[in-house]
């Protein structure tokens, strides 16, 4: 079993790339600035929830970042230096 992060995972992309993961077997962890929006998802989706981009980052086997393109970088930027040894950092765009 991957455990997968999704970083935003709580907009269209970020509940798309959750539900296939899931799907496919793997334990899921989704991201997002709204608490109540991504408990939300998490129980729809049934995966996991946390606020914490850079815990997520840091356990995950694979991170996809799918938040608005325009804080792309920025997320990138905090998450990568926390990322483990092989882990696969992929944008979902």
């Amino acid at each position: 079993m991957v455990k997968v992060a999704i970083i935003g995972g709580t907009g269209e992309f970020g509940r798309l790339f959750a539900r296939l993961f899931k799907e496919a077997g793997h334990q899921v962890t989704i991201t997002g600035r709204s608490v109540s929006k991504g408990e939300k998802a998490a129980r729809e989706l049934g995966v996991e929830y946390t606020s914490d981009n850079v815990g997520a980052a840091g356990s995950a086997d694979v991170v996809v970042i799918s938040v608005y393109i325009e804080n792309t970088v920025e997320v990138i930027e905090e998450v990568a230096p926390h990322v483990r040894p092989g882990c696969l950092l992929m944008e979902s765009r």
